[in-house]
């Protein structure tokens, strides 16, 4: 008999199964305890900071105290238990992708502390001035030097004694609409001559508080562009830190269950990759739903206003992720049997990354089509249209309506469905997820049918139900799409642990995953109002 991932061994014998963290008895609660700190870190305390952090809410630096604490007592235990156990997976890349994580979120940490350094600097240096200043006189070059400094600079000098209460870095102000900012007149600083884009506290209080040598380098443009990329790479890191945390929880599964050792890490990165895919696919979709990217059009709504990226509607980013799908997977499935003659398992694979390639392909090229035309122009040219007309007559208005990922998807969920495995225990799993994926596309079908019989008319969020039915699917189905690879397979039998066990499961963690997912975005738009009522 052969397992799903090649393995031949004797129906009558079990697979012997090595020894594995999960197995281990000794350090077991400090195992125990390093897992549920991770856990209320990074699964509950930091999508709270992203959440507030993009909403530019200063809570969000409380809560962050509270991961920073949190996630440094997790991390000593972590240590703490490697230290003291044997190494049980050599090789694992958990801890390294647990110390990128770690080193983001250190790195905004003390981004954030530059303003409130910045502060206590220039507390200091005027305490200093003040003193020297009673019994030297400012040459007369300085005073010179006042009126040929720039703009900036000398409206600082004549601002006499300033009251700084802002200490946060470029991170209020940084997306926040001219209308809705405060006044300046109200902070101490002229409209006119003070405030420069993207100016952030912390160098407002080095401008009025440093001694010109500090002052002439933060004038510099290339201190200007520092700043930039610091507010650059906090955007960034609040984007990107939960997904290298989702990545750091997966492979510290595989670390403590030690699955995928050997040529059996090609089958468990396919599976893993694609699995996590449609899980934030479901994510992602689920807060198209709730009312976000609605700027961009994304969310069931007319786009608002003119957009020169008019094309890049959602339909056509999932095309892109089909199409990317396919081609970065084509040969990922045979990689754990490469050199040995090709299956018809490995064609079956291969088949359906082609139909990712092509589908995904003529999604993009749907796109193109729908907002440029083909032969749009030459034919109303011909009917004596002006140039205006033609440019109206070929923007794209409402939602775009493209099955083409939705129908690739169906497919291959038709097709895992029905894809016969080694085991009954792999097949149903398989059948399961394909399923899912299978009611995922029929939902999406039929809101692309709600949308064409009545399309939105406004810039508001028209939330079709269906797209919940879809996040749900997607999530559960990324989540069994995971479960499915060959040791989670062979785990499953070894532990003796029941399919239905594993559906209930599944179903139980994704209703309270979307729960989440909604609580969180609510809490964001609370506090965006919140910030903006303030600052208004």
């Amino acid at each position: 008999m052969t397992t799903h991932g090649g393995q031949p061994h004797d129906g009558n014998s079990p697979k012997v199964y090595p020894a594995t963290y999960f197995t281990l008895e000794t350090h077991r609660l400090v195992i125990q305890a390093h897992i549920a700190l991770m856990v209320l870190s990074w699964a509950v305390l930091m999508p709270i900071v992203v959440m507030l952090s993009l909403a530019r809410s200063r809570l969000a630096h409380f809560v962050r105290l509270g991961f920073t604490v949190t996630n440094a007592i997790g991390l000593l235990l972590g240590i703490s238990y490697k230290h003291n156990t044997q190494d049980l997976y050599p090789g694992s890349v958990h801890a390294a992708v647990g110390w990128i994580a770690t080193g983001i979120a250190t790195a905004q940490v003390g981004h954030l502390l530059v303003g409130p350094m910045t502060k206590l600097f220039s507390r200091f240096t005027r305490q200093s001035h003040a003193r020297t200043s009673r019994y030297t006189l400012p040459p007369m070059s300085d005073s010179y030097h006042g009126q040929e400094s720039p703009r900036g600079l000398s409206g600082l000098s004549r601002q006499g004694s300033i009251d700084v209460e802002a200490t946060d870095v470029l991170l209020d102000n940084r997306d926040t609409p001219s209308h809705c900012r405060q006044d300046t007149h109200e902070s101490g600083f002229t409209s006119e001559d003070d405030t420069r884009f993207g100016e952030s506290d912390s160098v407002r209080v080095l401008h009025h508080g440093s001694s010109g040598v500090f002052s002439n380098i933060l004038s510099t443009p290339s201190s200007w562009r520092v700043q930039r990329v610091m507010v650059l790479f906090n955007d960034v890191a609040d984007s990107t830190i939960l997904l290298v945390a989702f990545v750091a929880f997966c492979t510290g599964v595989v670390t403590f269950w030690g699955l995928f050792k050997g040529q059996a890490v090609f089958n468990g990165v396919a599976h893993w990759i694609k699995g996590g895919v449609f899980i934030w696919l479901g994510i992602f979709n689920l807060s198209r739903w709730c009312g976000c990217f609605a700027e961009r059009g994304w969310a069931w709504n007319v786009r608002p206003g003119n957009s020169t990226t008019r094309w890049l509607s959602a339909e056509f980013v999932e095309s892109f992720l089909v199409f990317f799908y396919g081609s970065t997977n084509i040969f990922l499935e045979h990689l754990a049997g490469w050199g040995k003659a090709w299956t018809t398992r490995d064609l079956e694979h291969v088949a359906i990354t082609v139909l990712f390639i092509g589908g995904g392909l003529c999604g993009i090229l749907v796109e193109y089509v729908r907002v440029r035309g083909l032969g749009e122009k030459a034919r109303q040219a011909a009917a004596g249209c002006s140039q205006n007309s033609i440019t109206d007559t070929q923007q794209p208005s409402g939602v775009s309506i493209n099955p083409l990922p939705a129908l690739v998807i169906f497919l291959m969920g038709g097709s895992m469905a029905s894809h016969e495995q080694a085991s009954m225990v792999s097949t149903m799993v398989h059948r399961q997820w394909g399923n899912l994926l299978g009611a995922a596309s029929v939902a999406r079908l039929l809101s692309y049918m709600m949308m064409h019989l009545k399309p939105p008319v406004s810039t508001s969020p028209s939330r079709p139900p269906t797209e919940l039915v879809l996040s749900f699917c997607f999530i559960a189905g990324g989540i069994l799409f995971m479960a499915s690879s060959s040791d989670t397979i062979d785990g499953m039998i070894h532990y003796e642990l029941d399919v239905m066990a594993l559906y209930t499961v599944t179903m139980g963690f994704t209703g309270v995953l979307m729960a989440w997912t909604i609580g969180l975005l609510a809490l964001k738009d609370w506090a965006s109002t919140s910030a903006t009522r303030r600052t208004g």
